[in-house]
């Protein structure tokens, strides 16, 4: 027993560390705790037909509860249960199982909805029927397929080999499990260092020295000297803004005359392929995106998520909204931007920019863009 204990430690220890510092996990599939329910099919060879009692084939059932980790790496915990029947005595043979595995997640088919996975891991099972009571620890290894509906609902069906400690009987097992992820998804954009909001510099008023006028003597054949430095046509004991460039129109007292315009200010995040995790390299340019944000409190933005051609339309779709609400996330979480000022829609393959049957094409219609209407000012020219 303390070496199913210490084998355990051991498995769990080298997932957790092997969790960090390795290729992101496939984006289809959410991070977090998860359940898993599902049905089996065991067959113990020495069991079946060797000096052990023939039972027949029977279907069992599964229960498992894992934690999938932000990389292809998971932890599990799985109890299996089947109650064949012993062909001599037609009585129940019953068969419990319990393992501690760790499975590892392909990228392959990334974007897709697919993809497979390997197992592997050790526990204990025990045989149970009259006349018969047995039970070892086990070893067992093999590999498997999972689908999803959803970033936090899958299937998965698989294969497994078992091998005992103490009399070396080999099995097998046939597996399936409908997955839901009920824990927090944690992205890597969430384990980034939070970014401080942007601080708009306010003007700083400046101190004038006042000026004392001397007052002019009178004279009755002196005339009274008007200066204008800037050439704006308003005398510079009243002007106050004394630097204005040449040509442009001014008001009464000197300063700029101020008009309004419709303004767009567009971002460009890529991701790469089959991903909503925002990249670390992109947050310069939605840190630039809030400061303009903050700078013009009126305006409104649209994020609009956009895909390459690779996998299905539906999942592009999906994929293509999951991105642009990592960047309206970040908006709203980092920066502080409210959230009734940003809107999010994701457009998938509809919109592309470039050729998806070249590499670099499809790394530039991965993108998210954003939209910003807002007034701005500008300097009025002369008439």
């Amino acid at each position: 027993m303390n070496r199913t204990f210490k084998a355990a430690a051991l498995l769990f220890a080298a997932l957790t560390m092997s969790s960090y510092g390795l290729a992101e996990k496939n984006s289809d599939f959410a991070s977090g705790l998860y359940l898993a329910p599902g049905i089996n099919v065991m067959d113990i060879k020495d069991k079946f037909d060797g000096a052990g009692p023939g039972i027949k084939r029977e279907a069992g059932a599964n229960l498992s509860l894992g934690y999938q980790f932000d990389s292809p790496w998971a932890i599990e915990f799985m109890y299996q249960y089947a109650k064949p029947e012993v062909r001599s005595s037609k009585k129940d043979f019953k068969i419990n199982y319990a393992h501690l595995d760790g499975l590892y997640t392909f990228d392959w088919f990334e974007g897709s909805g697919w993809a497979p996975y390997a197992v592997a891991g050790i526990g204990r099972m025990s045989y149970d029927t009259q006349g018969f009571d047995e039970s070892d620890h086990t070893l067992n290894a093999g590999a498997g397929i999972k689908y999803a509906f959803t970033e936090k609902f899958h299937i998965r069906l698989d294969g497994r080999g078992t091998v005992g400690f103490r009399h070396g009987d080999l099995g097998a097992s046939v597996n399936t499990a409908l997955v839901y992820v009920f824990g927090k998804h944690q992205s890597q954009r969430d384990s980034t260092k939070k970014h401080n909001k942007p601080v708009v510099q306010q003007p700083i008023e400046e101190a004038i020295e006042e000026k004392v006028e001397k007052p002019v003597e009178e004279t009755s054949n002196v005339a009274a000297v008007i200066v204008d430095s800037d050439g704006d046509g308003i005398p510079d004991h009243v002007d106050e803004c004394a630097d204005t460039a040449p040509g442009a129109k001014v008001d009464e007292k000197g300063c700029y005359i101020l008009l309004t315009e419709n303004h767009s200010f567009d971002l460009n995040v890529s991701f790469a392929s089959g991903s909503s995790v925002l990249n670390k390299n992109s947050i310069d340019d939605v840190r630039n995106l809030a400061q303009f944000l903050t700078e013009y409190p009126n305006a409104q933005v649209r994020i609009e998520g956009h895909s390459d051609s690779s996998g299905s339309a539906t999942l592009n779709k999906r994929l293509s909204q999951q991105r642009a609400d990592a960047v309206k996330q970040s908006l709203i979480e980092d920066f502080g931007i409210s959230e009734s000022r940003v809107s999010s829609q994701g457009f998938g393959i509809e919109q592309p920019i470039a050729d998806n049957a070249t590499a670099e094409g499809r790394a530039k219609n991965r993108r998210v863009v954003a939209h910003v209407n807002a007034e701005v000012t500008k300097i009025q020219e002369a008439e």
